[in-house]
């Protein structure tokens, strides 16, 4: 059964780690509330940052409490998801660009719900309630903040639906308005015709039979 040196020790380390994936969070907040369209996923993102920065001052905290010096520890986890949602990005085309971009805010999400799930149980295992308390706040934070993206990316979805059916119907009247004026000239064709063909046997003399 591992000690309580060696527990804090991981805890240490995992507080490292989310540590430097907030910081890596932040920046790629910033670049993702300037490149997103819609005004919804700009403020959504943009008021996520402003949690992301009030995280890293609680995670500072948390260093001063176990009397650490405050550093991270690269996070190649969440590097991997911001390099990965960019480049989803970039290929995307621009209809579903803010999709794409909740789809990688989704990611780090849970990523980071992952992380605060074992810093509050590791919290717990070496008995210090404060700590872990801290991070049960942060924790559901990121969890609200995930329902909130997942809630906009159906609110984009329905909207594109939307779009794609009144742009079908709109497709349909038109066929329909082409195809009743080509049956009103079929019909009109053959009216003229006929008109034509007895104005011409009325115009004929009549035929004078031969008496023997």
């Amino acid at each position: 059964m591992p000690t309580t040196d060696a527990l804090q020790d991981l805890l240490i380390d995992e507080l490292r780690d989310a540590y430097d994936a907030e910081k890596q969070l932040a920046k790629a907040l910033r670049s993702m509330s300037r490149t997103a369209q819609s005004e919804e996923l700009k403020e959504a993102l943009t008021s996520h940052l402003e949690e992301t920065n009030g995280h890293v001052e609680i995670l500072e905290s948390v260093f001063e409490t176990l009397e650490v010096k405050p550093r991270g520890k690269h996070c190649a986890g969440i590097a991997g998801i911001i390099t990965e949602g960019n480049e989803h990005t970039a290929e995307a085309d621009e209809d579903v660009r803010d999709l794409v971009l909740i789809a990688g805010a989704r990611r780090a999400e849970h990523y980071e719900m992952a992380a605060y799930m074992i810093l509050v149980d590791l919290a717990t295992a070496i008995g210090n309630e404060d700590i872990a308390g801290q991070f049960q706040t942060i924790l559901e934070e990121e969890m609200a903040a995930e329902d909130a993206l997942a809630e906009l990316a159906r609110s984009l979805v329905a909207m594109g639906d939307e779009e794609g059916e009144a742009e079908e119907e709109g497709g349909d009247e038109e066929e329909g308005d082409e195809e009743d004026e080509a049956s009103d000239e079929d019909s009109e064709a053959p009216k003229s015709a006929s008109g034509s063909s007895r104005g011409g046997r009325s115009g004929a003399a009549p035929r004078k039979t031969r008496r023997s």
